[in-house]
């Protein structure tokens, strides 16, 4: 679906207006991302003796970051469109301490009322019965962005450090201060202007989940156990923000919301009554028969037929992986093979709009039946190393590469196993991005060409830094105060500077490409040197290149 921009604008502005959640920063955006950045380090530096490795310092050293970006998705199943706003924080300055913090949260994140996803939540009902209840659906308005952060901080520490001082070496107050400083300095651009969000959790924060769930499965244990035994739920169970109730009567549910949403001033509760002993909870559709819970697959009633095409510019096996998948999750929601026959129909009418030919969904659901149903052999192959190679996909010539670099390597290496992943880049969204462009001069990771204005002399590098960080050091400045360096690091590019008596202009430089690992920066600098002879470069690469 399209969207008005201005309308979009308009309703992603008035959610970061609200002041009691995001504050406006008004400073220059990469001396902000620096003080960030420098804030990180300085702490780590202070763990780096006693606590953090050398490994784990370096990998979460906080360098070459940039903001969030944010952006709205449209609900499109509720009326007036509204947004729920998303932040892509990858490679922010917080980013990577925020997830090596997760897998320590994890033990709180779960209780007795949790369920891990819909399959479990399947197999949970699958195996109840009550003789007369009533099934409703309740949900938390906004749950990321309301979560209590310094609550929550204190939620998780305190039950993490329950049975000792020390967690793999860090002491309780160290812990709070990295989970303080993944947290306080969320920073991210929309609309070209920057924002930071004081309080609540970010949908697309690592530690988002993470604290929502540390949250509520803190509250709802002391929620439940002292929930008055009138109204008090014969089944409870959550999935982040969405909760399946049942009670014994009707009224129960509204006595039961009424008291929820008087036990936290941050967290409101809705509800949603089951329709003729018929509730959707997830992606499952629920129905209640004779006692007994069954289950299908359930579709909001804004979905269309509309899915990938067969003549899309694909990898064939992602086209049936699409089918496999669809077909494991019926499997594991239908209740019966009555509801999963249904649902087989529906699947190959779905994939027949979109011009897939029925024989391949016959071959596909035939073979999953028989995988599962067969007899199954013990196997004794010691597992192999999963490698994935990442390749442009442009058509038959990509498949018959794949083909022909899996009969090279797979003889030569045969305890790895390689995974080739072929993506077509020109996907839709490329033509209809609403994220707000990070400026040029704060990109970081990216190979850079540098052109003299006065003659024409080139220069190709890359860096892991910012940009302009890079650009300050080239000119032997310091990227902090701007004033000249005592000891400025070897540059062709100011040595051109120094003896031409030219100046060097941040304007003379501009990104050739973006890269996502280190390795990856330097073949492509190798690969531009190689291509454009510049001037200003030796003649060694980053990486020695091969040529015929």
């Amino acid at each position: 679906m399209l969207l008005d921009r201005i309308s979009y604008i308009d309703k992603l502005t008035s959610i970061v207006e609200d002041r009691s959640k995001f504050k406006l920063i008004d400073t220059d955006v990469y001396k902000h991302i620096l003080k960030i950045e420098t804030k990180i380090n300085n702490f780590l530096r202070s763990l780096k003796t006693n606590v953090l490795s050398e490994s784990v310092y370096r990998s979460l050293y906080s360098s070459g970051t940039i903001p969030g970006t944010l952006y709205g998705l449209p609900k499109t199943h509720k009326p007036d469109l509204p947004l729920r706003p998303i932040l892509s924080a990858i490679n922010s300055p917080t980013y990577k301490l925020a997830k090596y913090l997760i897998p320590f949260i994890q033990p709180t994140t779960s209780n007795q009322y949790s369920v891990r996803d819909s399959f479990h939540m399947c197999e949970l009902l699958k195996n109840l019965s009550f003789k007369e209840c009533f099934m409703t659906s309740f949900d938390i308005e906004s749950l990321f962005t309301n979560v209590p952060v310094k609550e929550t901080i204190d939620i998780i520490v305190n039950s993490l450090f329950q049975s000792g001082d020390r967690l793999d070496g860090f002491s309780s107050t160290q812990f709070k201060k990295m989970l303080n400083l993944s947290t306080q300095d969320t920073v991210f651009l929309f609309n070209n202007a920057l924002y930071q969000q004081i309080e609540g959790m970010a949908m697309g924060s690592p530690l988002g989940p993470s604290f929502a769930n540390s949250f509520l499965s803190y509250h709802e244990e002391s929620w439940l156990s002292d929930c008055p035994c009138e109204f008090k739920p014969l089944l409870y169970r959550r999935y982040v923000d969405d909760c399946f109730v049942v009670f014994k009567k009707p009224e129960h549910a509204s006595l039961f919301l009424q008291y929820l949403n008087s036990k936290h001033v941050s967290i409101k509760f809705t509800k949603e009554n089951e329709i003729n002993n018929k509730l959707s909870f997830l992606d499952i559709n629920i129905e209640l028969i004779n006692g007994k819970f069954h289950t299908s697959v359930y579709r909001k009633p804004t979905f269309t037929l509309l899915g990938t095409n067969f003549f899309s510019s694909l990898m064939p096996k992602f086209k049936f992986s699409s089918i496999s998948c669809r077909i494991d999750r019926a499997f594991k929601i239908c209740s019966n093979w009555n509801l999963f026959h249904k649902e087989m129909v529906y699947l190959k009418n779905f994939y027949k709009v979109n011009l897939f030919p029925d024989e391949i969904f016959d071959r596909i659901l035939n073979n999953y039946l028989l995988e599962i149903f067969r007899p199954k052999l013990p196997s004794y192959d010691v597992p192999k190393e999963k490698i994935f190679i990442k390749l442009p996909y442009i058509g038959s010539q990509t498949n018959d590469l794949i083909h022909s670099l899996k009969s090279l390597l797979n003889p030569i290496y045969p305890q790895c196993d390689f995974r080739f992943l072929a993506i077509n880049s020109q996907n839709l969204g490329k033509f209809f991005s609403v994220k707000d462009k990070i400026p040029v001069l704060l990109k970081s990771c990216v190979v850079y060409k540098y052109q003299c204005a006065s003659c024409n002399a080139c220069y190709v590098g890359q860096t892991i830094l910012q940009l302009k960080t890079r650009i300050q050091k080239h000119k032997g400045l310091s990227f902090r105060t701007g004033r000249p360096v005592s000891h400025p690091e070897t540059s062709a590019i100011r040595s051109h500077m120094e003896i031409n008596n030219h100046l060097i202009h941040n304007q003379d430089f501009k990104i050739l490409k973006t890269f996502s690992t280190e390795t990856d920066g330097r073949i492509l600098e190798s690969l531009y040197i190689k291509s454009l002879s510049p001037s200003l470069n030796d003649n060694s690469s980053s990486i020695q290149l091969h040529t015929f």
